[in-house]
């Protein structure tokens, strides 16, 4: 076969990576109940919520989170700040605010034990100091809105569901920051499957970072969170935990509810999500190469089509044209999958950043010797035998409850 043809086939096949993406993501985005347009009915008591916000060096998006959770309307309502070893002006911050309001406890932790994760470990001492009947697990940098919790505890005793996660929307940021926000948005929604997550058979379980609401005695059953002692997909982790110990699960959309102001730069943005998607690869760094090389070949597979078109001058700017497929497609449902139109025709330049980033994270593996998070090196050996959301590295799914 011609060297051209063979160009010509594999520029075509990788280009299908621009539409079924976008496709899938629109596809599972739409199948995503909202949670603020869902009926709800108070129970005749509310139960208590404690909510649980871990912060390592969070001093500039630490106060407004506060400040949201502060202002949600919920009777029963405990707010547990654990200062996870900072090094800034959080654990300033957390004793303020713990001071300001009675709702506020603070819990400030030294030192981390040998075989943990900083947050797993900070998420575990808040867990053992709460007392509410649910908890709710967000971040430092999540922003609720007032009627949020009313929401999602009146869905789940309606439902009968033990276990909520939401999927927010990204705070608008810098230009670059947030084309790469939506490009890594769209693989995520890329992959969920949203019917087998709600199949108590199905070892798919989908746990998302800034809210995952959990039943109490589903998280304290068994080791309780020592069971994720190195599991850096903590999210993903505790959906998995808590639906292996018989909660029924759900995950719906929080558009209108939650809002994230994530990483503030590239480099925060590269050196923090993007060696973690190495869990992806089950911590090898050769199959994670090969996620990496995979992405960036689907990434210039137009520009590669339009110089295989290049004799036909008009296809050759319809293999560019691709490019601008995911904008296209995603804006018919950019208000449900809670994306900012403007940035969807960054897109193309969003998953360019994110090939980058995912090479370079295997550079500062190889560097650091493992994954470099937080000032601490945790080697893959380490973590790869420790591993509890376990992924089919050729196509991103949840392979098993082992």
């Amino acid at each position: 076969m011609p060297d051209g043809i063979l160009l010509l086939a594999f520029a075509l096949a990788t280009t299908i990576w621009w539409i079924l993406i976008p496709a899938r993501a629109l596809w599972n985005g739409r199948r995503l109940g909202v949670l603020s347009a869902l009926p709800g009915e108070a129970p005749e008591r509310w139960p208590s919520v404690s909510v649980l916000v871990p912060a390592r060096n969070e001093e500039q998006t630490l106060p407004e989170a506060v400040r949201c959770l502060c202002e949600i309307d919920y009777p029963e309502l405990e707010i547990i700040l654990v200062d996870d070893r900072s090094t800034d002006r959080t654990g300033e911050i957390v004793q303020r605010l713990a001071r300001q309001d009675a709702r506020i406890r603070a819990l400030q932790i030294e030192d981390l034990p040998a075989g943990w994760l900083g947050k797993v470990h900070a998420l575990h001492r808040g867990v053992e100091i709460s007392r509410g009947q649910w908890l709710l697990f967000t971040d430092a940098d999540v922003h609720l809105s007032p009627e949020i919790l009313k929401q999602a505890i009146a869905h789940c005793l309606r439902r009968k569901k033990d276990f909520l996660a939401l999927l927010p929307r990204f705070r608008d940021t810098r230009h670059l920051v947030g084309a790469t926000q939506t490009a890594f948005a769209t693989l995520l929604l890329s992959l969920l499957d949203t019917e087998r997550n709600a199949d108590p058979d199905s070892p798919v379980a989908i746990g998302i970072g800034a809210f995952n609401l959990a039943r109490r005695s589903h998280v304290e059953s068994g080791e309780g969170l020592a069971w994720l002692r190195m599991e850096v997909a903590d999210d993903l982790g505790l959906a998995r935990m808590v639906k292996q110990r018989g909660a029924a699960i759900d995950l719906l959309s929080g558009r209108d509810s939650i809002e994230v102001d994530w990483y503030p730069t590239l480099a925060s943005m590269f050196d923090g999500v993007m060696q973690r998607l190495i869990m992806g690869a089950r911590y090898h760094l050769s199959l994670y190469l090969l996620q990496c090389l995979f992405v960036g070949f689907c990434v210039v597979a137009p520009t590669g089509l339009a110089f295989a078109l290049a004799a036909y001058t008009p296809l050759a700017w319809l293999g560019l044209a691709v490019y601008g497929m995911p904008s296209l497609m995603l804006g018919l449902g950019v208000r449900k999958l809670a994306m900012q139109r403007a940035l969807l025709w960054s897109l193309p330049v969003g998953f360019f950043l994110l090939a980058w980033g995912m090479l370079r994270s295997v550079v500062t593996c190889i560097r650091h010797g493992g994954i470099h998070w937080r000032g601490r090196v945790y080697p893959l050996r380490e973590l790869r035998a420790s591993q509890r959301v376990k992924m089919n590295p050729f196509t991103c799914r949840i392979a098993d409850w082992r």
